[in-house]
């Protein structure tokens, strides 16, 4: 993965209205400056063998036998010129739904909501088969292409952490912690992180951490898989490695 500028604030103005035009009635949508990523090119932050990118809104690029085309028309000779200079890149649809299926998905969102939703048929990965030893430079090239809308990293994901407590101090909410009740007197018989030593013994192969927040609770586990989702209650975050 690798490379914005502030160059082109006319092609963002462009793409913000194209949906208000084709359907006055939806509200425009929000679009972030070209350049909003620019400065998250670190490894150390973000994975660097691939990219995100979106087309400009207006250009409809779908993919045909692994190379770009543009249904409307557009000449797409400065993109294939930039995947041609770079043949470690692939350009891959972001999404495994069709076409026809997320098409479906945006025309209905905007139904419910009203709101211009972007094209996400117009969002692709690029993958980096290979060293990126610029990855802050091979962003800027990407988005100096005039079809480009917007370009960016996946970050990696953060460890939770519990800095220290800012002034005023935090006040003890342990007596709203309603969960912590008996069954039938409204609760659930839940126990706070005192039992994290019985999971311990009880699972001697994961290393479990658990912070009970009022209202959402996180974990950890080291031996779960990568990306992968659990049955947990809709209200709970679970962060993998």
């Amino acid at each position: 993965m690798r490379p914005s500028s502030t160059a082109l604030l006319g092609l963002m103005l462009l793409a913000t209205v194209a949906g208000a035009l084709d359907n006055p009635s939806l509200k425009p949508r929000h679009q972030l400056p070209r350049d909003q990523f620019l400065d998250l090119c670190d490894p150390a932050g973000v994975f660097v063998d691939h990219l995100r990118v979106k087309f400009r809104e207006t250009s409809r690029v779908r993919l045909r036998d692994g190379a770009p085309v543009c249904l409307e028309g557009e000449d797409l000779s400065p993109v294939k010129a930039f995947l041609a200079r770079h043949p470690e890149l692939r350009l891959a649809r972001r999404w495994t739904l069709s076409e026809e299926e997320v098409d479906a998905y945006v025309a209905r969102g905007e139904e419910l909501s009203g709101w211009d939703l972007a094209d996400l048929n117009n969002w692709y990965s690029l993958e980096i088969h290979g060293d990126n030893h610029d990855p802050k430079g091979l962003l800027m090239e990407l988005l100096a292409l005039e079809q480009v809308e917007i370009g960016h990293y996946h970050p990696r994901p953060a460890e939770a952490s519990c800095g220290p407590d800012l002034a005023p101090p935090t006040p003890d909410y342990t007596s709203m912690q309603g969960y912590r009740n008996p069954a039938p007197e409204g609760g659930a018989s839940s126990t706070p992180g005192p039992s994290i030593p019985a999971m311990a013994r009880a699972f001697p192969a994961t290393t479990s951490r658990t912070w009970s927040i009022p209202g959402a609770w996180a974990m950890r586990t080291s031996t779960a898989p990568s990306r992968s989702t659990t049955r947990t209650p809709r209200w709970a975050t679970t962060v993998w490695p």
